[in-house]
């Protein structure tokens, strides 16, 4: 069967083909092929509170709660098939809110993020 996460914060399918899903746990995102039940990558340490997919499913847009004292990059745009971060941002808002600062077109060709 497919993998169990006991303690998963976040979980989301891929909205166009829906062979993949996105779940993140206290040890980082996991991503699951869905159609081999099995977890084809894992992106550890990223602490993650907010998720969402892309258009095509190919990328999803993260964001991790802003930290005051340790100021970084805490939203980020992941390709799901490479597992890697292809753009990284700060972002000082609610994490939720952070999902509607990125865009992307319907097929993919264009994604731009609004500026607060």
């Amino acid at each position: 069967g497919l993998p169990i996460y006991q303690k998963a914060r976040v979980a989301k399918f891929a909205p166009l083909k829906g062979n993949q899903a996105a779940i993140v746990t206290d040890v980082g995102l996991h991503f699951v092929d869905l159609e081999a039940k099995k977890e084809e990558l894992l992106m550890v340490q990223l602490d993650i509170v907010a998720l969402e997919y892309s258009p095509c499913d190919n990328y999803v847009i993260c964001c991790e709660k802003w930290n005051m004292s340790k100021p970084t990059d805490n939203l980020f745009i992941i390709d799901t098939k490479k597992g890697r971060i292809v753009a990284k941002f700060e972002w000082k808002k609610s994490p939720k809110e952070s999902m509607k600062s990125i865009r992307f077109s319907q097929d993919e060709s264009y994604c731009f993020r609004l500026v607060p």
